[in-house]
């Protein structure tokens, strides 16, 4: 489980024969190497769908690092789905680190701007956890006046204070579908060359309707 292979790695790997599957990987997909992942794309739309269902128009997102293939497809997912809804409607993005130390400080700035938020879509539950911080230091309630999603399922969105509703990667059935690939392709039978395996929405209690502002 890699973010992403070096070259010298890939060298190392080709020329001792040794077959591999990437886990998860991190930067754009190496059309020679078999890779697992979750359907990054589809969490992003299952959140905002579920942003749209309690009334919200106002949105943001916390993005994870520019170069991540997952948080672009987070990304890409949820804003596709507001515009669907919204045609035209710019939808802020914001770099968090993925951690929520470093994503504090850009979603403070965002639910300082004239036209804030009421719905946050963060690429992983560390960055949610941020956007926590940032919506307390300025006085704002989850879910009442912020409502807020993450992405992962960590133990940490469970005992968030309000729980964090959040995007489940299926991580066992990941692990377990990459091993699968790696025994066919050590015997020498054909495999996909990406596998995306979905996501499932956890309704905890970080998203409420939206306020009137």
């Amino acid at each position: 489980a890699v973010t992403h292979p070096t070259a010298d790695e890939r060298r190392i790997l080709d020329r001792a024969r040794i077959p591999f599957v990437l886990i998860d990987p991190a930067g754009a997909p190496d059309k020679r190497a078999p890779s697992v992942g979750a359907s990054n794309r589809n969490g992003g739309h299952e959140a905002a769908a579920l942003f749209l269902e309690h009334h919200h128009h106002r949105f943001a997102v916390v993005a994870g690092d520019p170069g991540s293939m997952n948080s672009r497809d987070r990304t890409e997912g949820f804003i596709s789905t507001v515009n669907q809804r919204f045609p035209g409607l710019a939808v802020p993005v914001v770099h968090g680190g993925w951690s929520a130390e470093s994503s504090a400080a850009p979603t403070t700035h965002l639910l300082r701007s004239a036209r804030r938020p009421t719905a946050i879509f963060a690429c992983n539950d560390n960055m949610a956890r941020g956007v926590y911080r940032a919506a307390n230091s300025l006085g704002l309630r989850v879910p009442d006046g912020l409502s807020v999603i993450g992405f992962d399922d960590l133990v940490e969105a469970e005992v968030a204070s309000p729980p964090l509703t959040t995007v489940r990667q299926p991580v066992a059935d990941i692990g377990g579908t990459a091993l699968r690939s790696l025994l066919r392709l050590r015997g020498g039978d054909p495999i996909r060359r990406r596998i995306e395996l979905a996501t499932e929405l956890i309704i905890r209690g970080s998203v409420a309707d939206a306020p009137v502002l």
